[in-house]
Formats: structure tokens, sequence, C-alpha cells
């Protein structure tokens, strides 16, 4: 997690902390069936630019789960209105069956 910490991978990845960036995101929902205003959860929230985009672009109702206090700090400091959450994927704290 702390790698992911460091402005040199945020740097060194055009902002995003995953391949592909928003192009493979948008490619990826241009395949899928998803309507306006369905729940996503976008495990690994890291600085919120992919949460931000799904619910400005395709109008859908993410949400960012992020363990990392330092990415999840820096992102509500960017976009103070998004919905970013602290947890772990092997512990979802969210009720089953809502995204």
């Amino acid at each position: 997690m702390e790698r992911y910490e460091d402005p040199k991978i945020k740097s060194a990845m055009d902002g995003y902390l995953h391949p592909g960036g928003l192009g493979l995101t948008d490619k990826a929902f241009t395949l899928g069936a998803f309507s306006p205003g369905a729940a996503i959860l976008d495990i690994g929230a890291g600085y919120g630019e992919t949460v931000r985009h799904l619910r400005e672009r395709w109008q859908l109702e993410a949400v960012g789960l992020e363990p990392s206090p330092v990415l999840r700090a820096k992102a509500l400091e960017k976009y103070p209105e998004l919905p970013l959450v602290a947890g772990y994927c092997e512990a979802l704290p969210f009720p089953r069956c809502c995204f």
C-alpha cells in the first residue's frame, strides 16, 4: 500500500494508479451494460480520479473504497464531495448486494 502513496508512482502513471488510466476505464464501461444511476464500487480508489470520472462521465453512483488514509485524504482534498470510504476489500463495510 505504501508504494502507491509515493508521489513518483502517481507521476509515472499520469496521475492514475492503474494502467490504462481513464481511457481503459471508458473502454470497459462501453462493453458493460450499466444504466445511469447504477451503484458501482471502486475498490482501491486511490486518488479518487476513477470515482469522479464514473460519476461525471457515466452518471453512475460510484463509491470509492480506499484503505490508505494518505491516499484517501489526498483524494478528499481535491474532491471533497466524493463518497470515499475507508476499508479493505476483504471486509467490505457495506450491506450485501448493494453494488
